[in-house]
This record gives C-alpha cells, sequence and structure tokens, in this order.
C-alpha cells in the first residue's frame, strides 16, 4: 500500500492535469468558433487529438493560423454572420440580469470542488454511504425480525385487539339440526366477549 502522502500526491497531479487537458480542449474550440467567423481557422495546439507515441506532439506547434478556402463564399458568409448574431444576443440576453452570471460562477465552482472531493475520497479511498458493503439477510434473519415485530406489535400488526368475523370460523353443514350444542355456543360467546374487549 502506498503512504497517504503520496496518493495524495499522485491525486493532486492526476486532478490538475485532467483539468489542464479538459480546460485547453474546450479553450481552443471556443477560440477556434469566434474566429472562425472571420473566415480563419486559428488553432491552439493543433495536434491536440493526434495519436503519436511521444506525448509532447500534441503539444507541438504551439498555434496554426490558415485561411479558410471558404472564406468568401456566399452562403458561408451569410452562415458566419448569423451565427455572429445569435452569439450577440444570446450574450446581452444572458448578460442582462447581473446573477446570471455570479450564479453561473458560483455553481461551476460548486461542481468543481464536489468533483474534486468525491475524486480525492474515493482515490484515498475514504468509505461513504455508497461503497459501503451491504449483506444481505438470511431468510432466518428476516423471519425472526418479523416475528419480533409481530410480538411487539400484536398479532398482524392489531394491537392486543384481536377481531374474528364469522367467515373465520367454518359453518356447520345445513344438513345437521339448526341449533348448535352447549360447547359450541359457549365458545362461541367466549370469541365474542373477547373481541369487546
Amino acid at each position: 500500500m502506498w503512504p497517504e502522502w503520496l496518493r495524495l500526491g499522485v491525486w493532486y497531479v492526476s486532478w490538475y492535469l485532467l483539468v489542464f487537458l479538459i480546460g485547453a480542449a474546450i479553450v481552443r474550440a471556443i477560440i477556434w468558433f469566434f474566429v472562425f467567423h472571420i473566415g480563419v481557422d486559428f488553432w491552439i495546439f493543433p495536434n491536440y487529438f493526434v495519436d503519436s507515441d511521444n506525448i509532447l506532439d500534441s503539444f507541438r506547434p504551439l498555434l496554426e493560423v490558415t485561411k479558410r478556402e471558404d472564406m468568401l463564399d456566399f452562403r458561408m458568409l451569410l452562415l458566419r454572420l448569423a451565427s455572429g448574431f445569435a452569439i450577440y444576443y444570446g450574450v446581452t440576453e444572458f448578460m442582462r440580469e447581473p446573477q446570471n452570471l455570479d450564479s453561473l460562477l458560483n455553481g461551476g465552482g460548486e461542481l468543481i470542488n464536489e468533483m474534486f472531493e468525491w475524486g480525492q475520497n474515493k482515490f484515498l479511498g475514504v468509505a461513504d454511504n455508497s461503497t459501503m458493503i451491504q449483506t444481505k439477510k438470511s431468510a432466518r434473519q428476516i423471519y425472526a425480525e418479523a416475528f419480533m415485530e409481530d410480538e411487539t406489535n400484536g398479532m398482524f400488526g392489531m394491537g392486543s385487539q384481536r377481531r374474528f368475523y364469522d367467515e373465520d370460523h367454518p359453518q356447520k353443514p345445513s344438513s345437521e339440526s339448526g341449533s348448535l350444542e352447549d360447547g359450541d355456543e359457549q365458545e362461541e360467546d367466549g370469541i365474542k366477549q373477547e373481541s369487546e374487549t
């Protein structure tokens, strides 16, 4: 096992390298998109996504500027003008209320902090509720818990009052005499009294 200071150091290097790589990809795309409107391809790290044996090849050359072949094409000119107008309109509507920018910055900061803390906890092996091992209960444990619950709540959760209905007792066949025997009559009276209490 690595010591905690080494794991923490590797986590910081990994985090900031990941932030740099993702941030560079986003920034280069945004800058290209804005410069595209004047008919020029402007790339920061033009070989950024090139698969090479040497990782440094992705960062060479630093900049590349080329004139687009469709710079003077009428349809592309209309597309660039429409796109530029849409961007201008969207930005002015967004900036009209100052709390929009504040909420965007605060929300982005909270998201990055939560991602950082989550990754650090995972990397350092800090247990949380999602990583706790949950054991399955055996049938015996489930039955014992249900039995104890019935004991504390009374029969079937009905407390001390037990209710019996006529449907719960078997009926005598109609061929026998209509009157109940003395023992059956006393038993029925006892059941009714128990239900009244």
